[in-house]
């Protein structure tokens, strides 16, 4: 169904507004122009969705523009991923910001303490490595690093502290590099699109997706980021942007203190992802235990017992939200799933949470993975401490973090 600009602006509002609600019994359905007949209908049948599969549970309702609303519901079946062991001795790793898989098996780690990638064969045995710190050719600089890109067996390695993005090839040979200028703001968050060559976040004001082609011509701004109205002050806990991109180039975008991911076609919402994970206000025990986390983590800096004075005079300096986390990100899958991920409650979480920018202190082992096409929704229950980066057809990638916080690289049967 194609649908007019005219069509789409009203959802569009009503999508960003947060009109698109959930009843414990169903989801509700919005029409244009018919907000309250709707709610009122909603409310006296129990709403218009049905499930799938009882094993997998879904509430599914299309409203009037034939968009999809599927709700993930709360007492689904968790799947819990096996491990898939490596046969070789994994190499040392100082750290790991990325894992991706190629076709033939292979893994690339994005290593930023080395700074440096590392391909492993199906076995785990190091294959290649190569990078090292600086400015130069096939250089990088560990603070402009936030991933990398795998299109086919080319490695791509943005840089966004040398402003430039480099392409490798899979024994570590440079192929090209082109430039990439901060302008108004660092790029972050890349993947590829399979219609405009690369996709990344700009850090400006407003945030802002854009594409480049793959030899660094036709610049494109696609969509900003407004509708998810992130705040320009930063602090513990501060919503984030989570967005990946379908393989069919759709776009999948949400922010961290909501459980609702929509799915545009070219800007046009196709489908929104929700879920129950419970009102997450960020209330008196939550601060309490920011305290006790702030505390914590200056004594372990300090080796000494730390004043509370001192304590609360940094909290005070903190821009907290007024909602807790609710989503620790989402991925896309490469057969067309969207994976989203729950976030821990604030009393559940870590000194680690004091670090800015980043959801990986408040990411939880459980995931809801939503299959667009067929609104169908499984449970799955990661290991602790392991961290998804892809989801291929036949394996899940990432890595764990072992009792001394290193990081492996991990693979899990597809569930």
């Amino acid at each position: 169904m194609k649908l007019s600009r005219s069509d789409v602006v009203p959802l569009r509002a009503i999508i960003a507004g947060g009109a698109v609600g959930v009843l414990t019994s169903g989801a509700l359905v919005l029409s244009r122009g018919t907000v309250r007949r709707a709610l009122t209908l909603v409310v006296l049948t129990g709403g218009l969705a049905c499930s799938d599969e009882a094993s997998t549970p879904a509430l599914v309702a299309r409203d009037s523009l034939g968009i999809r609303l599927i709700r993930a519901a709360s007492d689904g079946e968790r799947l819990s991923l096996s491990p898939l062991p490596f046969s070789a001795e994994l190499p040392e790793f100082g750290d790991i910001l990325d894992v991706a898989m190629t076709t033939s098996g292979l893994l690339v780690v994005l290593d930023p303490l080395g700074p440096s990638v590392v391909v492993l064969d199906s076995t785990g045995a190091e294959q290649t490595r190569f990078g090292r710190d600086g400015e130069g050719p096939g250089e990088f600089r560990a603070a402009g690093l936030t991933g990398l890109v795998l299109v086919g067996d080319t490695i791509i390695v943005p840089d966004a502290f040398n402003q430039r993005v480099t392409f490798f090839d899979l024994e570590g040979r440079l192929m090209r590099e082109f430039a990439m200028s901060s302008g108004d703001g660092f790029t972050l968050d890349w993947h590829s699109h399979p219609d405009r060559g690369l996709i990344y976040r700009r850090m400006s004001f407003p945030q802002r997706l854009e594409t480049v082609g793959m030899l660094g011509s036709d610049l494109r701004v696609v969509q900003d980021l407004t509708h998810l109205s992130l705040p320009p002050e930063a602090g513990p806990l501060t919503p984030l942007p989570a967005w990946c991109v379908l393989p069919d180039g759709q776009l999948v975008s949400a922010r961290t203190d909501r459980y609702r991911v929509t799915v545009t076609d070219d800007g046009t919402p196709t489908a929104v992802l929700s879920g129950d994970v419970g009102d997450r206000p960020f209330g008196d025990a939550e601060l309490a235990h920011l305290h006790e986390l702030v505390r914590e983590s200056l004594a372990q800096r300090m080796q000494a017992e730390v004043d509370l004075q001192l304590v609360r005079g940094m909290i005070a300096q903190m821009v907290l939200p007024e909602e807790a986390p609710r989503l620790g990100g989402v991925v896309c899958s490469e057969a067309g799933e969207v994976w989203v991920q729950h976030a821990l409650p604030v009393l559940e979480l870590g000194p680690g949470v004091i670090r800015v920018g980043s959801p990986e202190a408040w990411r939880s082992p459980v995931w809801d993975v939503f299959d667009v096409g067929g609104s169908r929704v499984r449970r799955v229950l990661l290991p602790e401490k392991a961290h998804i980066t892809r989801v291929t057809r036949d394996v899940v990638v990432g890595f764990t973090t072992d009792e001394y916080d290193r990081k492996i690289p991990a693979r899990w049967s597809h569930p």
